[in-house]
C-alpha cells in the first residue's frame, strides 16, 4: 500500500462523537498534537455532538453531524436517513481518513480516499455491538492500516479478526501531557475512587459490591464513582444497593464532571472493576497521578500494572473478593500505597502524545502491507 507524500498531506479525522470518554479524548489529544507540527492540513467531522466539540474546534476546523445532517455526500451515503448537503466541510477530499473507532469506520471509509486508518478502541463485546461480523467483513479490506489502544485490542484483530500482524500498530491510550499539581486545588476527600460511565461494563455494581463488603467488617472509606447519568438503570440500581446497605452517606454517585481533578484520592486508590476496557483512560490518568489502581483482568489495565510490576493488584475476573482483599490490603499501608503510586506513574509517563502520537501518524503516513 502507498505511502503518503507531498509536503503537507490532507488528513480528515472522522470521530463518532465529542463525549468527554476515553476514545474522544485520545483522539483529541492526537488532533491537537498533529495540528501543533505544521506538517498536515487537519479537519474534524465528527458523527454526534458532545461537551468535548469547543476543544475539537479550537484545534481544526471541525465539522459536526448532529443535529443537522453530514455535509459529505460519501458520509450522508452511510448514515441511515441523512441526506447530502453542500459545501464539504474542512478535511474534504483527504489524502488520508482516520477513523477513531469501529463506530466510525463505515461513514470514514465511504469516502473512498487514498489512505483509510482505523484506530481501534473497542474490545469484543463492544466491537460486535457497533460493527457485527458480517459488516466487519466487507470493511477489513477497505482499511489500510489499523491503530490498536493496546494490546488486548492487537491480540483481538490479529487472533480473532484474522488480520496480518504487519497491518497492525499496537499505540497505547495517552493523554495531552502530564498532570501538573495545582497548589490548593479543592480535594473532596475521596479515598476510594470509582469512574466511567454508569454501565455495567464498567463495572459500576462492582464497585458498589466492594464497598459494601468492606462495610461488613468496618467504616466504609469516603468513596464515590464518578460518571454516568443519575437517569440510567444501572446507576439508579447501584444507589438502591447502597441505601439498602446503609452507606449512601459514605459512597456518592456522581454524575459526569468537567474535572475529575478534585475526585482523584489523595490517600487512596481509584477501583477498577471494568468487565471489558482495552486501554483505559483513566487508570493510565491515575498513574500519572501516582494513585494506586486495583483491577481485574479483563483488559488493559491489568496489563499496564503488569508492566509497572504490580501484578499483585490484578484479580482475577469475577473476582469480588480479591478485589475487596486488594483494596483493604492497599487502604492499611500508607507505605504500600506510596510505592504502588510510583511505581505505576513510571510506567505512565511515556503515555503523552508528544512520545505516542508519532505512531498513530505514522500508521497514517507510512507504506505498509
Amino acid at each position: 500500500m502507498p505511502a503518503v507524500g507531498g509536503p503537507r498531506p490532507r488528513v480528515l479525522f472522522v470521530g463518532h462523537d465529542a463525549s468527554r470518554t476515553g476514545a474522544p479524548v485520545v483522539g483529541l489529544a492526537f488532533v491537537r498534537w498533529l495540528a501543533t507540527q505544521g506538517t498536515a492540513d487537519v479537519g474534524v467531522a465528527l458523527l454526534g455532538p458532545g461537551p468535548l466539540e469547543p476543544h475539537y474546534r479550537r484545534a481544526a476546523p471541525t465539522t459536526v453531524a448532529a443535529p443537522r445532517p453530514w455535509a459529505v455526500d460519501a458520509l450522508a451515503r452511510a448514515v441511515p436517513g441523512v441526506r447530502a448537503r453542500r459545501p464539504r466541510p474542512a478535511g474534504a477530499d483527504p489524502q488520508v481518513v482516520v477513523a477513531n473507532t469501529l463506530a466510525a469506520l463505515a461513514p470514514a471509509a465511504a469516502l473512498d480516499a487514498p489512505r483509510l486508518v482505523c484506530w481501534v478502541h473497542e474490545l469484543d463485546g463492544v466491537a460486535e455491538r457497533v460493527l457485527p461480523a458480517r459488516r466487519r467483513h466487507q470493511l477489513l479490506p477497505r482499511v489500510h492500516r489499523w491503530v490498536a489502544a493496546g494490546p488486548r485490542v492487537a491480540e483481538m484483530l490479529v487472533s480473532r479478526w484474522g488480520l496480518s500482524p504487519a497491518r497492525v500498530v499496537t499505540v497505547p491510550e495517552f493523554t495531552d501531557r502530564r498532570p501538573e499539581p495545582v497548589p490548593g486545588a479543592p480535594d473532596r476527600g475521596v479515598r476510594v475512587l470509582g469512574a466511567g460511565a454508569g454501565a455495567p461494563r464498567k463495572g459500576i455494581d462492582a464497585f458498589v459490591a466492594c464497598l459494601s463488603d468492606l462495610a461488613t467488617r468496618g467504616e466504609v472509606p469516603p468513596a464515590a464513582w464518578v460518571g454516568g447519568s443519575p437517569e440510567a438503570l444501572a446507576v439508579r440500581e447501584a444507589g438502591a444497593d447502597l441505601r439498602r446497605v446503609g452507606i449512601d452517606d459514605r459512597v456518592q454517585l456522581v454524575a459526569e464532571v468537567d474535572d475529575l481533578g478534585p475526585w482523584w484520592p489523595r490517600h487512596g486508590l481509584l477501583l477498577h472493576p471494568a468487565r471489558e476496557d482495552p486501554y483505559p483512560l483513566v487508570v493510565v490518568e491515575a498513574g500519572q497521578r501516582a494513585v494506586p489502581v486495583v483491577t481485574w483482568d479483563t483488559g488493559g489495565a491489568a496489563d499496564l500494572l503488569r508492566a509497572a510490576g504490580l501484578a499483585h493488584l490484578v484479580a482475577e475476573p469475577g473476582d469480588l473478593v480479591g478485589l475487596v482483599r486488594r483494596v483493604e490490603d492497599l487502604l492499611a499501608d500508607e507505605a504500600a500505597r506510596a510505592d504502588a503510586g510510583r511505581a505505576l506513574q513510571r510506567a505512565t509517563e511515556v503515555l503523552v502524545a508528544d512520545q505516542q502520537a508519532p505512531f498513530v501518524w505514522a500508521a497514517c503516513t507510512e507504506a505498509g502491507p
